[in-house]
């Protein structure tokens, strides 16, 4: 009797645990629904809440409050908790989320609020229904509401910071019921060359980490990125729902001919965390739209307009060096500024005779101000003269359509006068030096070994045949060595070699700018194949976006390339070279050993 108690104890303290962890393993659920109130009014709202409890960690997936019926939803918020108790020496874990939905009665009568729902582990876990009376206002003079004069007002709404950001309605795909991506231009129906702000809005019930993957696609435009805009997030009420919004990027788009133009899609890349840190990934795409481009209105267009010059305060001046011309030659220097596109204008110049031109140098700036594309552009064209004396040059005409003055707008510059001592030297026959008289023919012509020149004997013959093709044959030669020294060098050097090279460059102080950029390109090549020279803000982030680097690394290599054109081409301050050997060393280390 004694052995069968003591191992029948025995037993009983290994099975309890045993049990105990199974339960821990597969924790139990249990889900219930409340309201604040089952009696109102029309037009006041009820709180309509929806728990779930657990023992163990909380996974839940989504919920859903289930049919509101003569109501409608005005607002919700959510609220996980969790507490640990210790019991008979165990540690155990319990936890719940609750969810609460703001209703508002739209119409009296009997409604059945529910079942309520959480998807947990991908599994409904409904809870009960609950009935709910609406009386219409005034049926009850003891509520307070009727007492007070009717129901309370509804809760303002959110306005947006930023107009175009604004919104009716919420989407009504199940995909994007909690997130969504919008690509909205400032201008639907833009005059053809004219900049279009298009910008790229994010929308989210729980404002998560974004990262813009590949900017809208636009064949019929030029589009040139403005930078990021606004990544606040910002209050925004939908219809009657509270979401938020952010800028994520802007850029300046000049349609190039007219018609109705298709925008597409622009992927946004999102970081979802859960309210225990856990994140999760996904693309979302928005849906495409367009503009309708228009050309500027034939009335008052001026003789050599070209459709598509579109430049708002337009200034041009014009300089002449020398003015008193030596060698036939003269520089006329055109400054160009504005609002707009400036690089695809074209100036009148003035026909003069005698006078012909040559453009030699074409450089065009561009910086930006309140989204607004701002250029200036130096032109240099070579004015060459064909005779001696004086020059009255004119002017040189640009012809545009002013937007912020709805108008065209016929801007000159004076060339004003030259005196040209000497004419350039003539290159056709006119103005030739006279040839020198040729030999008298020949009167016969000799055989083979005959005649007492040179040209009578074969093998001169054989070796003016015999040259150009030792020539060609020899260079043909020569290029295929390079070519295979130079294939065998760059087998021989590893990009990580030199990326480590162009880091001692940097520390050396040999051309640290260039150094620097070389160092990151070459690593980010022998690491991950990728080229950043060449490529954009938006393109490098995308290309990036497939690497094994974390998030912060690719982001900071973006906005570090970034810097360094901005030093290179701006005069700015370059980042600091201790960040450079930093994201050098921390890309070189995800290469895989060879």
């Amino acid at each position: 009797m004694n052995r069968w108690f003591t191992a029948s104890l025995v037993g009983l303290v290994v099975l309890v645990p045993l049990a105990a962890a199974d339960v821990r393993a597969a924790p139990s659920h249990s889900v219930r629904a409340t309201v604040d109130s089952a009696y109102v009014a029309v037009g006041e709202v009820i709180r309509y809440s929806i728990v779930l409890r657990t023992n163990g960690a909380l996974e839940v997936d989504s919920s859903s409050p289930g049919k509101i019926d003569g109501f409608e939803l005005v607002g919700q918020s959510s609220m996980p908790t969790e507490s640990w108790v210790v019991h008979n020496g165990v540690m155990e874990q319990s936890s719940a989320f609750t969810v609460t939905y703001r209703l508002r009665a739209k119409k009296p009568g009997k409604f059945v609020l529910g079942p309520g729902k959480f998807i947990v582990r991908g599994k409904p876990v409904p809870t009960q229904t609950i009935p709910v009376e609406v009386f219409a206002s005034g049926a009850n003079p003891d509520t307070l509401e009727d007492l007070l004069g009717g129901p309370a007002p509804p809760p303002p709404k959110a306005e947006p910071v930023d107009p175009l950001a604004k919104l009716s309605e919420p989407p009504t795909a199940p995909n994007e019921r909690e997130f969504f991506v919008r690509v909205k231009p400032d201008d639907p129906k833009p005059i053809v060359g004219s900049q279009v702000t298009l910008k790229v809005f994010v929308y989210s019930r729980r404002p998560p980490e974004v990262m813009l993957k590949r900017p809208p696609v636009a064949t019929d435009f030029r589009i040139i990125s403005l930078g990021g805009v606004d990544k606040v997030w910002h209050p925004i009420t939908i219809g009657d729902q509270e979401w938020s919004y952010a800028a994520l990027e802007a850029f300046a788009a000049f349609p190039l001919r007219a018609g109705k133009l298709p925008i597409g899609p622009s992927v946004v890349g999102v970081a979802f965390h859960d309210f225990f840190g856990k994140a999760a990934e996904r693309d979302f795409e928005s849906i495409g739209t367009e503009v309708e481009a228009v050309e500027p209105p034939l009335e008052g267009r001026p003789p050599g307009y070209v459709l598509g010059d579109v430049v708002g305060n337009l200034q041009v001046k014009a300089d002449v060096a020398p003015r008193t011309v030596v060698d036939g030659h003269a520089v006329i220097t055109l400054q160009l500024t504005g609002a707009g596109r400036l690089d695809p204008l074209r100036p009148i110049l003035p026909t003069p005779t005698g006078v012909s031109w040559t453009t030699t140098n074409d450089e065009t700036h561009t910086t930006y101000s309140a989204l607004t594309m701002n250029g200036s552009r130096k032109l240099q064209v070579d004015a060459r003269f064909d005779r001696s004396g004086d020059f009255e040059l004119g002017d040189a005409v640009l012809h545009v359509w002013d937007p912020t003055k709805k108008a065209y707008a016929s801007v000159s510059a004076a060339l004003g006068k030259v005196h040209v001592g000497r004419a350039a030297e003539s290159t056709t026959d006119n103005g030739a030096a006279a040839l020198a008289p040729l030999p008298s023919p020949r009167g016969t012509i000799g055989r083979t070994g005959e005649g007492g020149t040179i040209a009578d004997r074969a093998w001169t013959w054989g070796i003016v045949a015999g040259a150009p093709i030792m020539v060609v044959l020899s260079q043909l030669g020569l290029s295929l060595a390079r070519k295979r020294r130079k294939a065998e060098d760059e087998r021989a050097v590893d990009p990580g070699e030199q990326a480590r090279a162009a880091l001692a460059e940097a520390r050396a102080g040999k051309d640290t700018l260039g150094a620097s950029m070389r160092a990151l390109d070459r690593a980010l090549e022998a690491t991950f194949g990728v080229r950043p020279r060449g490529l954009t803000r938006t393109e490098l982030g995308a290309a990036l976006a497939e690497t094994s680097l974390d998030v912060a690394v690719r982001r900071e290599l973006v906005d570090t390339f970034e810097a360094l054109e901005n030093a290179r081409f701006a005069g700015v301050a370059p980042p600091d070279l201790g960040v450079i050997e930093r994201l050098v060393e921390k890309v070189l280390a995800e290469r895989p050993p060879s």
